[in-house]
């Protein structure tokens, strides 16, 4: 199992077991239709500008906005 799949799943039982603490990164699986910056706008809530999150999942999954499909586990940093 390579690094990156553990770590998914590190965080997947993390959020399992009840959420991820403040500070901690979580994981999300695409549906179709998301967008980077709706994610990022879901996470934040609808008051917060949503770009420093944009740019963090776009450089902590090394993703291409426009190749997003459904099914990509990202991992969402947390703002502390």
């Amino acid at each position: 199992m390579s690094a990156a799949a553990a770590g998914v799943l590190l965080l997947a039982g993390s959020i399992a077991a009840g959420g991820a603490p403040r500070g901690v990164a979580t994981a999300y699986t695409t549906r179709p239709g998301d967008t980077v910056w709706e994610i990022a706008s879901r996470e934040l809530g609808p008051d917060a500008d949503p770009r420093p999150l944009v740019d963090a999942i776009l450089e902590s999954n090394d993703v291409d906005p426009g190749t997003l499909g459904p099914g990509r586990v990202l991992v969402i940093p947390s703002g502390g």
